[in-house]
């Protein structure tokens, strides 16, 4: 991202994308939480993790808790893929008969939408990550997605605000 001029890391954010990019190579999938202050950049970081994915041929889901919400991350995060020849899709509600064949013919790689996509049965043709960009931090969206079957894409949960250990292990203890 730097090389195109758009935006660049602070050492913080590098060292959680690097861990991230570690974890998305690895054959288990990945369940990981990211947290922190309002601004610190946990967005720029899983659009950043989304960009890698979708290099890699596979697609990406960032499921966000509305439909404002999804239109906003698809608005911030074009200006990313676009550069590195990747497509994106706001979907919000119900997927269009043309929405639908473009994700299963993996035409799209980037997908925007709310936690309901995944109750009208969208077929991916390989759909390898999820971002999952929570409201509270008891892990609502995040349970959404939990329900896909195998096999199993990498899950990414941003939280809205630093989390005590105790609601970690409490609503993220498989992360």
């Amino acid at each position: 991202l730097d090389q195109l001029g758009l935006y660049r890391l602070t050492d913080d954010q590098q060292l959680a994308l690097e861990d991230i990019k570690r974890d998305l190579h690895d054959p288990t999938p990945m369940r990981r939480l990211l947290s922190g202050t309002p601004g610190s950049g946990k967005a720029l970081i899983a659009t950043c993790a989304v960009a890698v994915v979708g290099g890699s041929k596979s697609q990406a889901v960032w499921i966000t808790p509305n439909a404002s919400a999804a239109e906003f991350r698809a608005i911030f995060a074009e200006k990313m893929l676009e550069p590195a020849g990747l497509i994106s899709m706001l979907v919000v509600g119900e997927p269009t008969r043309s929405q639908r064949n473009a994700i299963r013919r993996g035409e799209v790689h980037v997908v925007f939408a709310t936690p309901d996509l995944f109750e009208h049965s969208v077929e991916f043709r390989r759909l390898g990550f999820v971002v999952a960009e929570e409201e509270d931090a008891c892990g609502v969206v995040a349970a959404s997605v939990a329900a896909l079957r195998a096999p199993f894409p990498d899950l990414l949960v941003l939280n809205p605000v630093p989390l005590g250990p105790d609601v970690w292990f409490q609503a993220y203890s498989d992360f």
